[in-house]
């Protein structure tokens, strides 16, 4: 899994002193922003995963955007430090029950 370079505009939807709706064309990199919020928002925010909202518009978005979280927590779970790979090991677990 490579490192995202996120465009000024994607960098800004990654603030996490807001609520957001994120809306672009197919292609812009919606899932990997969302993603990288939710993982930020959960670690940064120490906010277990059952208290943050992700709404897309169908069933098959959904279902992607649940894979790429779970690609992106096991990507960090390799990656992490070790004193913070127990951080994304709880979301592993967490991401279950989602």
């Amino acid at each position: 899994m490579e490192e995202k370079v996120f465009t000024p505009n994607q960098q800004n939807a990654l603030g996490l002193d807001r609520h957001i709706s994120l809306t672009a064309n197919a292609g812009s990199g919606k899932t990997a922003v969302l993603v990288e919020r939710y993982l930020k928002i959960a670690v940064e925010k120490n906010i277990d995963l059952s208290k943050i909202v992700a709404i897309t518009f169908t069933e098959k978005a959904a279902a992607e955007l649940y894979s790429k979280i779970s690609e992106a927590i096991e990507h960090n779970i390799v990656k992490a430090p070790q004193d913070r790979k127990h951080n994304y090991i709880s979301l592993r677990r967490q991401l279950y029950s989602a």
